[in-house]
Protein backbone atom coordinates (compact mmCIF):
# COMPACT_ATOMS: atom_id res chain seq x y z
CA UNK A 1 0.00 0.00 0.00
CA UNK A 2 1.03 3.61 -0.56
CA UNK A 3 2.56 5.24 2.50
CA UNK A 4 0.82 8.41 3.61
CA UNK A 5 1.87 11.67 5.22
CA UNK A 6 -0.74 13.47 7.32
CA UNK A 7 0.22 17.13 6.95
CA UNK A 8 -1.70 19.32 9.41
CA UNK A 9 1.09 21.85 9.81
CA UNK A 10 -0.27 25.25 10.82
CA UNK A 11 -3.91 24.13 10.83
CA UNK A 12 -4.30 25.24 14.47
CA UNK A 13 -5.87 22.00 15.62
CA UNK A 14 -6.38 21.88 19.38
CA UNK A 15 -6.79 19.04 21.83
CA UNK A 16 -10.44 18.37 20.97
CA UNK A 17 -9.63 18.17 17.27
CA UNK A 18 -6.77 15.78 17.92
CA UNK A 19 -9.06 13.45 19.84
CA UNK A 20 -10.87 12.92 16.53
CA UNK A 21 -7.57 12.47 14.68
CA UNK A 22 -6.50 9.92 17.27
CA UNK A 23 -9.76 8.04 16.86
CA UNK A 24 -9.30 7.99 13.09
CA UNK A 25 -5.77 6.65 13.51
CA UNK A 26 -7.07 3.64 15.43
CA UNK A 27 -8.46 2.22 12.18
CA UNK A 28 -6.10 -0.54 11.02
CA UNK A 29 -6.34 0.46 7.36
CA UNK A 30 -5.28 4.01 8.28
CA UNK A 31 -2.48 3.51 10.81
CA UNK A 32 -0.94 0.74 8.72
CA UNK A 33 -0.10 3.15 5.87
CA UNK A 34 0.60 6.39 7.74
CA UNK A 35 4.32 7.15 7.75
CA UNK A 36 4.48 10.81 8.81
CA UNK A 37 2.24 12.94 11.03
CA UNK A 38 3.00 16.66 11.06
CA UNK A 39 1.17 18.68 13.73
CA UNK A 40 3.67 21.53 13.83
CA UNK A 41 2.17 24.90 14.66
CA UNK A 42 -0.95 23.35 16.19
CA UNK A 43 -1.76 24.02 19.87
CA UNK A 44 -1.87 20.29 20.56
CA UNK A 45 -2.20 20.68 24.35
CA UNK A 46 -4.29 23.87 24.20
CA UNK A 47 -1.41 25.96 25.51
CA UNK A 48 -2.26 29.65 25.49
CA UNK A 49 1.20 30.78 24.50
CA UNK A 50 1.74 30.25 20.82
CA UNK A 51 2.95 33.84 20.63
CA UNK A 52 6.36 35.05 19.50
CA UNK A 53 8.47 38.03 20.38
CA UNK A 54 9.80 40.42 17.78
CA UNK A 55 12.65 38.05 16.94
CA UNK A 56 10.33 35.11 16.37
CA UNK A 57 11.16 33.33 19.61
CA UNK A 58 8.51 31.84 21.94
CA UNK A 59 7.24 34.33 24.46
CA UNK A 60 8.47 32.80 27.72
CA UNK A 61 6.70 35.45 29.75
CA UNK A 62 3.43 33.53 29.63
CA UNK A 63 2.46 31.96 32.97
CA UNK A 64 3.03 28.22 33.36
CA UNK A 65 -0.62 27.55 34.19
CA UNK A 66 -1.46 28.33 30.58
CA UNK A 67 0.77 25.50 29.30
CA UNK A 68 -0.54 21.99 28.60
CA UNK A 69 -4.07 22.78 29.74
CA UNK A 70 -5.55 19.74 27.95
CA UNK A 71 -3.51 16.63 27.13
CA UNK A 72 -6.41 14.51 25.84
CA UNK A 73 -5.75 15.07 22.15
CA UNK A 74 -2.00 14.47 22.34
CA UNK A 75 -2.62 11.33 24.41
CA UNK A 76 -5.14 10.08 21.83
CA UNK A 77 -2.69 10.47 18.94
CA UNK A 78 0.17 8.92 20.90
CA UNK A 79 -1.99 6.00 22.04
CA UNK A 80 -2.96 5.25 18.45
CA UNK A 81 0.68 5.24 17.39
CA UNK A 82 1.69 3.05 20.32
CA UNK A 83 -1.06 0.55 19.53
CA UNK A 84 0.25 0.02 15.98
CA UNK A 85 1.37 -3.58 15.74
CA UNK A 86 3.14 -5.41 12.98
CA UNK A 87 4.33 -8.94 12.64
CA UNK A 88 4.40 -12.00 10.49
CA UNK A 89 4.47 -11.02 6.84
CA UNK A 90 3.13 -7.52 7.50
CA UNK A 91 5.63 -4.91 6.35
CA UNK A 92 6.67 -2.53 9.10
CA UNK A 93 5.89 1.12 8.36
CA UNK A 94 8.03 3.35 10.56
CA UNK A 95 6.38 6.47 11.95
CA UNK A 96 7.59 10.04 12.46
CA UNK A 97 5.81 12.71 14.49
CA UNK A 98 6.44 16.44 14.09
CA UNK A 99 5.30 18.76 16.89
CA UNK A 100 7.50 21.78 16.26
CA UNK A 101 6.14 25.04 17.68
CA UNK A 102 3.09 23.33 19.15
CA UNK A 103 3.09 24.69 22.70
CA UNK A 104 4.18 21.41 24.30
CA UNK A 105 5.26 21.84 27.93
CA UNK A 106 6.70 19.55 30.58
CA UNK A 107 3.46 17.58 31.02
CA UNK A 108 3.28 17.05 27.28
CA UNK A 109 6.85 15.72 27.36
CA UNK A 110 5.70 13.05 29.81
CA UNK A 111 3.12 11.92 27.24
CA UNK A 112 5.78 11.90 24.51
CA UNK A 113 8.18 10.00 26.73
CA UNK A 114 5.59 7.26 27.05
CA UNK A 115 5.19 7.27 23.26
CA UNK A 116 8.94 6.80 22.79
CA UNK A 117 8.87 3.92 25.25
CA UNK A 118 5.77 2.19 23.87
CA UNK A 119 5.84 2.77 20.11
CA UNK A 120 8.07 0.18 18.48
CA UNK A 121 7.63 1.75 15.05
CA UNK A 122 8.68 5.30 15.98
CA UNK A 123 11.54 6.40 13.74
CA UNK A 124 11.86 10.01 14.88
CA UNK A 125 10.16 12.87 16.67
CA UNK A 126 10.51 16.64 16.18
CA UNK A 127 9.78 18.61 19.36
CA UNK A 128 11.76 21.76 18.69
CA UNK A 129 10.61 25.30 19.46
CA UNK A 130 8.21 24.27 22.23
CA UNK A 131 7.53 25.45 25.78
CA UNK A 132 9.10 22.74 27.93
CA UNK A 133 12.19 23.40 30.01
CA UNK A 134 15.00 21.23 31.34
CA UNK A 135 12.52 19.02 33.25
CA UNK A 136 10.71 18.10 30.04
CA UNK A 137 14.00 17.50 28.25
CA UNK A 138 15.10 15.14 31.01
CA UNK A 139 11.86 13.19 30.67
CA UNK A 140 12.61 12.68 26.97
CA UNK A 141 16.30 11.98 27.51
CA UNK A 142 15.53 9.46 30.23
CA UNK A 143 13.50 7.23 27.93
CA UNK A 144 15.65 7.57 24.82
CA UNK A 145 18.19 5.16 26.30
CA UNK A 146 15.44 2.61 27.03
CA UNK A 147 14.32 2.69 23.40
CA UNK A 148 17.37 0.64 22.48
CA UNK A 149 16.32 -2.20 24.74
CA UNK A 150 12.71 -2.12 23.52
CA UNK A 151 13.02 -1.67 19.76
CA UNK A 152 15.33 -0.62 16.95
CA UNK A 153 13.28 2.00 15.17
CA UNK A 154 14.09 5.26 16.97
CA UNK A 155 16.86 7.06 15.10
CA UNK A 156 16.53 10.75 15.87
CA UNK A 157 15.02 13.44 18.07
CA UNK A 158 14.87 16.97 16.71
CA UNK A 159 15.12 19.95 19.07
CA UNK A 160 16.17 23.59 18.87
CA UNK A 161 14.35 26.85 19.54
CA UNK A 162 15.07 28.64 16.28
CA UNK A 163 17.32 26.31 14.26
CA UNK A 164 16.86 22.55 14.23
CA UNK A 165 19.28 20.41 16.22
CA UNK A 166 19.02 16.72 15.34
CA UNK A 167 20.11 14.41 18.16
CA UNK A 168 21.27 11.11 16.60
CA UNK A 169 19.72 8.07 18.27
CA UNK A 170 20.63 4.70 16.82
CA UNK A 171 21.68 1.20 17.77
CA UNK A 172 24.49 1.45 15.25
CA UNK A 173 27.92 1.86 16.81
CA UNK A 174 28.91 5.52 16.65
CA UNK A 175 32.64 6.01 17.15
CA UNK A 176 32.70 9.80 16.73
CA UNK A 177 30.11 12.49 17.23
CA UNK A 178 30.81 16.03 16.08
CA UNK A 179 28.91 18.50 18.26
CA UNK A 180 30.32 21.65 16.74
CA UNK A 181 27.96 24.34 15.56
CA UNK A 182 29.01 23.71 11.97
CA UNK A 183 28.14 20.03 12.23
CA UNK A 184 24.80 20.49 13.99
CA UNK A 185 23.74 23.65 12.10
CA UNK A 186 22.87 25.16 15.50
CA UNK A 187 24.47 25.33 18.95
CA UNK A 188 23.30 22.97 21.69
CA UNK A 189 22.00 24.26 25.01
CA UNK A 190 20.92 22.59 28.28
CA UNK A 191 17.74 21.13 26.77
CA UNK A 192 19.54 19.58 23.81
CA UNK A 193 22.32 18.33 26.11
CA UNK A 194 19.80 16.56 28.38
CA UNK A 195 18.36 14.59 25.48
CA UNK A 196 21.80 14.00 24.02
CA UNK A 197 22.93 12.53 27.34
CA UNK A 198 20.19 9.93 27.14
CA UNK A 199 21.12 9.15 23.56
CA UNK A 200 24.80 8.65 24.38
CA UNK A 201 24.34 6.25 27.30
CA UNK A 202 23.56 3.22 25.09
CA UNK A 203 26.62 3.97 22.89
CA UNK A 204 29.63 2.50 24.70
CA UNK A 205 31.74 2.65 21.54
CA UNK A 206 32.08 6.46 21.73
Amino acid sequence: PTQVKIDLNGQFLGSEDLCLVGMWLTKPDVISVVEEIDLSGCPVTDSKLLTKDQEGQPNNGTSSDAVDTNLDGLEAVCSSLSAYKYGGKTKKVSKTLALRDSGVGNKGCQVLAKLITDCGALLGIDIGQNMFDIAGARAIGGVVKRAHANHQSLHWVKLGSAETVTIPVSKKKIKTLDLSKAALSAPIGPIEASVLGGALLPMPSI
